[in-house]
């Protein structure tokens, strides 16, 4: 949620783009909080209590709030939406204000039109539904997932398409598959360095990038530190010593 927000959030405000997000998890509320500390770098904590917030935080919420009032982002957070309501939501808001972007948080909680089948089944019916949607709309859809635990018995935990839960469909019709990879275990996760893995991808070759979590924030930034040599490896130095900071993305 955290990078496919931040994805939306650079369409609509930096690239001054129209996008809209069904958020079958996470409420209205939630989720402009979130936008609000990632654009404005306040502290989720703190903003938990608005009267502890000092005036330099009052003043980056407004700026936040300021962007995220004249960005086009749009939001529908009505849980267990269909396939065919999402694509009636969609299509007419693409007629009557316009569409550069749509966000899905998460697959796995659109609900199921018609009869009871499996979960995989159903799953694949989904994914191929938003394929053809993003087909007929002539915008890239970002659908979120979640992943099985297959990963968890992999050395380093490192996630791949196939670990994409319910239906291998999903990874079958994706144009690209973006994973976050962040191991809390290890002495980088701890110190917040995150993987974005492009396992799969039509128009790129896969590969990764590093990046900084920021989850006070609700953000990744930049990753100003570099690949540690042989011999950091040996003495056990970690990506996130060799950070010096980072510019939002």
């Amino acid at each position: 949620t955290m990078l496919g927000l931040q994805i939306m959030q650079s369409v609509a405000v930096a690239g001054k783009g129209k996008g809209l997000i069904f958020s079958l998890e996470m409420g209205e509320q939630e989720l402009t909080v979130r936008s609000i500390a990632s654009l404005g770098g306040v502290d989720l904590r703190r903003m938990e209590n608005a009267k502890e917030l000092e005036q330099d935080e009052w003043n980056r919420v407004s700026i936040a709030v300021s962007k995220i009032k004249n960005a086009e982002l749009y939001l529908n957070d009505t849980p267990g939406l269909s396939m065919s309501r999402i694509r009636s939501i969609a299509r007419s808001f693409q007629k009557s204000i316009g569409l550069d972007i749509l966000m899905i948080d998460y697959v796995g909680l659109i609900g199921i039109d018609g009869k009871s089948i499996s979960r995989a089944e159903s799953v694949g019916k989904i994914s191929i539904a938003l394929k053809n949607l993003s087909k007929e709309l002539g915008v890239p859809v970002l659908v979120l997932a979640q992943l099985n635990r297959n990963s968890t018995s992999r050395a380093g935990n490192r996630p791949q398409s196939s670990d994409l839960r319910d239906s291998g469909q999903i990874e079958q019709d994706a144009d690209a598959v973006l994973l976050v990879h962040h191991d809390p275990e290890s002495e980088q996760g701890r110190n917040g360095v995150s993987e974005i893995i492009l396992d799969k991808g039509r128009q790129a070759p896969p590969g990764s990038c590093l990046v900084q979590r920021q989850g006070q924030y609700a953000r990744f930034v930049q990753f100003m530190g570099g690949p540690p040599s042989n011999d950091e490896i040996e003495m056990g130095r970690s990506y996130a010593s060799r950070s010096k900071g980072g510019k939002s993305l």
